[in-house]
């Protein structure tokens, strides 16, 4: 099985702190952003990253499945792509 790297997502405790630190100061574009929700996607050549309010990981992780997390802990997500067999 083969698989690519996609993008990092950054979990975070401020949003809009970080959200301004990753546009304004290292200069990364925004691809996508959500406000409401509090979601924002950046890139800066090959590097993406997506910045996300960890404390809506309730919500964005379904009530249903059983997965087992601490929200105050949960920072980095790395992303993969399954590519095939």
């Amino acid at each position: 099985m083969k698989f690519e790297y996609t993008y990092t997502r950054l979990n975070v405790a401020n949003y809009q702190v970080c959200k301004e630190f990753y546009r304004d100061i290292l200069g990364f574009e925004v691809i996508f952003t959500d406000d409401k929700e509090e979601y924002t996607e950046l890139a800066t050549g090959q590097t993406q990253i997506t910045i996300f309010n960890r404390q809506k990981l309730g919500t964005f992780v379904n009530a249903s499945e059983n997965i087992s997390y601490d929200p105050n802990y949960a920072g980095v997500v790395l992303s993969f792509q399954c590519l095939g067999f």
